[in-house]
């Protein structure tokens, strides 16, 4: 009977010392889950210049006094490249297009914590020549329409989400039978003079677009008209991995929204004045709602 006492008392002290010792990993492991020793940032093609560099330098290191670790650079070659990077951890952090993100919260489990703004909003604005008969939407059927190219949001996406919205038609009724004819002209500028030279009836520009080419002195003024403008597209995310710290994450996007200096942006984007304003997910889903209506996904709406 002692004996049978002893095995047992000994069983329950084996017990309580591997459930400690796993209690103990776990712990462990939790603690490494919120630590981070650096935070990688992924640059994408477009910045190559010296003076990107620098800003960069000096973006990177104020975030890494802030963060209290090192921040380095990761050169990724494209979109897809960064986003594959995130997913197998070897990036944290990246500035890209909207749909990009899209792309990526579907591959690699990623959140925006901030958003370019910019005080000139940019919407897509359908145009047509002054003297056009065209005063409405539905006006345009049987014209000729330029758009910019297939990947371009104000030159495409955004424009043609509104026309099939506002008239209820679908992808195939617009595609096939609605516009007498459809051309890519590749520029705002060359859709923006096409339809004031009368080579189409109207096309989709970028709201700033016709206005600028006016103060260059490349059309007259009044030489054309707006007769719908679109939503404005959400502003270009920085995004995170949604597994690093909430901390890490919560100090990243302070620095981000209290980062006043502007080259940084101007330099990365060409955007005067831009700052850094809070994101979440429900900001994109007007560019959700474009992927659906045009049964395309994210990966093809990017530029190629």
């Amino acid at each position: 009977m002692k004996s049978k006492l002893l095995l047992f008392l000994m069983l329950i002290l084996t017990f309580g010392i591997m459930a400690g010792c796993s209690s103990s990993s776990s712990g462990n492991a939790d603690n490494e889950k919120d630590k981070a020793d650096k935070l990688v940032m992924a640059y994408l093609p477009m910045e190559g210049a010296e003076g990107m560099q620098q800003t960069n330098k000096e973006f990177q290191d104020g975030l890494s006094e802030l963060l209290g670790v090192p921040v380095e650079s990761f050169q990724a070659t494209s979109y897809n490249a960064a986003i594959e990077a995130m997913k197998n951890k070897k990036v944290d952090m990246v500035l890209m297009p909207p749909f990009a993100y899209l792309l990526g919260e579907q591959r690699a489990d990623i959140e925006p914590l901030a958003k370019v703004e910019s005080t000139n909003e940019v919407v897509s604005s359908i145009i047509v020549a002054k003297d056009s008969d065209i005063k409405t939407l539905a006006d345009l059927k049987g014209k000729t329409f330029g758009f910019i190219e297939p990947s371009s949001s104000s030159g495409h996406l955004l424009p043609k989400t509104l026309i099939l919205k506002e008239l209820g038609l679908t992808v195939d009724e617009l595609e096939k039978d609605f516009f007498k004819d459809v051309k890519f002209v590749g520029s705002h500028e060359s859709a923006i003079i096409g339809v004031v030279n009368g080579q189409y009836d109207a096309a989709s520009v970028a709201s700033p677009t016709p206005e600028a080419l006016v103060e260059r002195g490349m059309i007259e003024k009044g030489s054309y008209r707006i007769i719908a403008q679109s939503e404005p597209s959400p502003g270009i995310p920085f995004t995170v991995r949604t597994d690093l710290p909430e901390e890490m994450k919560e100090k990243i996007k302070d620095y981000l929204i209290n980062y006043k200096d502007s080259k940084f942006v101007e330099n990365y984007l060409g955007l005067k004045d831009a700052t850094f304003g809070e994101a979440t997910s429900s900001d994109y889903d007007i560019l959700r709602d474009i992927t659906e209506l045009l049964n395309m996904s994210p990966e093809e709406l990017l530029p190629q």
